[in-house]
């Protein structure tokens, strides 16, 4: 689409050209002038094409338009109509007097004709213009999200088969089952907990896994399933500390987020009496944040896999939002943080 617009304009100002042209001969004033006169004339229609396409351009990144918003609202509407206009007044003051000076030999006024003539053209050749670009930005944001939805589409279908493969992965299940044989000859009322507790998850994974967002009630939901089972395992020495903002409930997320956080966080890090792993996980600034204290376990083969889940859902989140979510250590702790999308965005 970029590489057809000179195309266009050149086309736009040549049918222009030639228009102007048949009048004039219509007209029956000398054919040699009229030749000049269209040859001038394409140069200046040319030039005044570039010109209103070049302010149009500077105007969308100046900072004083990007203060008026990302969205469209009536600020913006405003400052269209009232910039249009100024454009076509002011060109149409400037086309007038290079008229003057190539084709008037009669000294004529500047107001007159000849300027309402100039002014009806000026308005058609900005408002084509701007119809012709609208039209383009148009096509190339489709084309472009149409991209990005088929990259989203490539990620999902990983991020998919990463959840159904961690949650179906042998060590997982040996450990809920392993869990839950103990749970039955001691406690027949927690070993039906469990089970509801594991239902959950798997109805989770692969109801939710295929939506693009979830609401983060939805993903604390899961995470308290999730803790649960973890906790049957760990017992005392794994505690999850929330501290949500009711508002964020319904803000959005990529599904299996905050599992995917908790379980690295399981993963990588001690976990015993003397290091209990106290995972915190609160709502600031439009973000969900989840913290815990660092102690890496003493085989890093363990963590070899640390990194392309977060990677995954970086990559998601490119593709959704303006915002991308952070991972590192900070002063003995490692602290994600996961910006929640709004409803708007």
């Amino acid at each position: 689409m970029k590489k057809n617009r000179p195309y266009i304009y050149l086309l736009l100002c040549f049918f222009a050209t030639v228009l102007i042209f048949l009048v004039k001969l219509i007209l029956e004033e000398p054919i040699k002038e009229v030749l000049q006169e269209a040859v001038v004339g394409f140069i200046v229609i040319l030039g005044y094409v570039v010109l209103i396409y070049r302010i149009r351009k500077t105007t969308l990144k100046s900072t004083f338009y990007k203060r008026l918003g990302t969205n469209e609202n009536w600020h913006k509407r405003l400052f269209w109509i009232v910039f249009i206009l100024l454009k076509i007044v002011i060109t149409t003051f400037i086309l007038r007097v290079v008229t003057l000076y190539f084709f008037d030999d009669d000294n004529s006024p500047i107001f007159g004709l000849p300027l309402f003539a100039i002014g009806i053209g000026s308005s058609l050749a900005v408002f084509l213009v701007y119809l012709i670009e609208g039209f383009m930005e148009s096509e190339e944001k489709r084309v472009t999200t149409m991209l990005n939805l088929k990259e989203y589409e490539n990620e999902k279908a990983i991020a998919n088969y990463n959840a159904l493969k961690k949650q179906l992965n042998p060590h997982f299940l040996f450990n809920s089952f392993n869990s839950l044989a103990g749970l039955v000859s001691e406690n027949s009322e927690r070993s039906e907990e469990f089970v509801q507790e594991l239902s959950n998850i798997y109805r989770y994974t692969l109801s939710k896994s295929e939506e693009m967002v979830v609401t983060l009630e939805e993903e604390l939901q899961l995470i308290q399933s999730y803790i649960t089972l973890q906790q049957i395992r760990f017992k005392d020495h794994l505690l999850l500390h929330t501290t949500i903002d009711q508002k964020m409930l319904k803000r959005y997320l990529p599904p299996m987020t905050l599992e995917l956080l908790v379980e690295n966080a399981i993963k990588h890090n001690v976990i015993g009496k003397v290091h209990p792993l106290e995972i915190e996980m609160y709502t600031e600034d439009d973000h969900v944040i989840v913290k815990n204290k660092y102690v890496p376990k003493s085989r890093p083969a363990e963590s070899h896999s640390h990194g392309i889940g977060l990677k995954n859902l970086t990559n998601q989140y490119k593709l959704i939002s303006s915002k991308v979510p952070s991972f590192g250590l900070v002063n003995g702790y490692y602290i994600a943080k996961i910006p929640l999308i709004s409803s708007e965005t």
